[in-house]
């Protein structure tokens, strides 16, 4: 099974959040269509941009667009992910926590030109 945690300060200060994904034995196949956002409020624009690895987590990064609400994680049951004997993942997770979006922190930044 896996875990999902939170990367980054919470409520997000950035349009982008990042989360960690670790798997309890190596996996193979894990990539972008293996995850999915969970939405919640107003954060309708949430998208998955990139799934990483290095140091033997992975690393998912999120748009959250510039609305309020909140936006988690979760990895698909089954998908591409495999273990080491070719074993799909038998169970979906959703992370435990959301960050927490919040436009008045987020627009200013964008109003102002800084990226």
């Amino acid at each position: 099974m896996a875990s999902i945690t939170l990367l980054d300060a919470n409520p997000a200060q950035w349009p982008f959040v990042r989360f960690r994904v670790d798997f309890d034995e190596a996996v193979s196949g894990f990539g972008i269509e293996d995850v999915a956002p969970v939405l919640g409020g107003g954060a309708a624009d949430a998208m998955i941009l990139d799934v990483s690895f290095a140091a033997g987590h992975y690393e998912v990064l999120v748009y959250t667009g510039l609305a309020d609400g909140t936006v988690g994680l979760e990895v698909l049951a089954g998908a591409s992910v495999a273990d080491a004997a070719g074993n799909p993942l038998a169970a979906g997770l959703v992370g435990p926590s959301s960050y927490q979006l919040d436009s008045s922190l987020l627009i200013p930044l964008f109003r102002n030109g800084v990226e």
